[in-house]
């Protein structure tokens, strides 16, 4: 996405400017929508039941656990 152009005479573009540090022109940043509140994993967890999100807890701590390697010995 390209950022909109301003104008390119010095004099308009500090009109612009003050116009918009003012309120009397909307920011070209306020034009964008807000971004949504729940978005992947934590829309994910919300969605699911309290039961199978214990099982996917339950699943994920067993298989971390048996993917770590033995401690090293050093001597």
């Amino acid at each position: 996405m390209t950022a909109p152009k301003g104008p390119s005479d010095s004099n308009q573009l500090a009109k612009s400017m003050i116009d918009i540090a003012t309120g009397q022109q909307p920011s070209p940043v306020d034009s964008r929508p807000a971004p949504v509140a729940l978005d992947g994993a934590p829309a994910h967890a919300a969605s699911i039941a309290p039961e199978r999100r214990a099982e996917i807890t339950k699943k994920a701590t067993k298989e971390c656990g048996e993917r770590k390697s033995p401690a090293v010995k050093r001597g």
